[in-house]
């Protein structure tokens, strides 16, 4: 049976999931694909597997729609997302649930919280940094850019994605989880970030890539960069 909290946080999910649909910020590939991967992420380890995806959802959701005029005015404001935009930012998280699952190794939950903490990092990182960052450049050869050009970042940009890293690291401590650990998935989601950037200005922006590739890539890496650190 169910308990309390796992039916709390159920309907929190499903909340969300709803109003960003019926604001047409999602469509019904994304409600499938969240469903996929919070069905495989609640079988893995339940209610603590559930909460950072909750978090970066509804962290990135606030992100994404804050100061739309600002946006829609340098013409960086994000169409309505899909199936790809998810599994962009969920699939490493279904990744490490899946390898949860057949190996029973509960270290893998840390691989997701490292994943969860790049992927709010990047996506503050980007929608708050393109309103409020200054002399954005490009992070290979620091030349000044445009806002929104892949792999551009700013001073404002990188403060913002230590806050969203962070933020996903601080639920570590529900669980009471070490300093360390903190520090790990903290560091791990930063770089995560950065990483995104750097696969931006590079692999995207030469066409191997495209961004939903980068997005899985760089979290991804942040997720086993926490596993290496621990």
């Amino acid at each position: 049976m169910l308990n309390l909290t796992t039916l709390i946080l159920l309907a929190a999910v499903a909340g969300s999931v709803y109003y960003a649909y019926i604001k047409e910020k999602i469509d019904t590939s994304s409600i499938v694909s969240t469903g996929i991967i919070g069905i495989l992420c609640f079988y893995a380890g339940g209610d603590k597997w559930i909460l950072p995806l909750l978090i970066f959802f509804v962290g990135g959701s606030l992100a994404s729609h804050y100061n739309t005029a600002a946006k829609r005015e340098l013409g960086v404001e994000q169409s309505i997302r899909t199936w790809k935009n998810v599994f962009a930012n969920g699939g490493a998280a279904a990744v490490f649930a899946l390898l949860e699952i057949f190996s029973g190794n509960e270290m893998y939950f840390f691989g997701l919280m490292g994943a969860m903490a790049a992927a709010l990092a990047d996506t503050s990182a980007t929608e708050l940094g393109q309103v409020h960052g200054k002399n954005p450049r490009l992070i290979v050869n620091l030349k000044r850019v445009p806002a929104g050009t892949p792999g551009a970042v700013s001073k404002e940009g990188i403060l913002f994605s230590l806050l969203g890293s962070g933020i996903i690291s601080l639920l570590l401590f529900l669980w009471e989880c070490s300093w360390l650990m903190f520090a790990a998935v903290l560091i791990s989601g930063f770089l995560g970030s950065l990483l995104d950037s750097l696969l931006g200005s590079t692999l995207e922006a030469r066409g191997y890539m495209n961004t939903h590739m980068v997005n899985f890539a760089a979290t991804l890496a942040a997720g086993l960069l926490v596993l290496m650190l621990i």
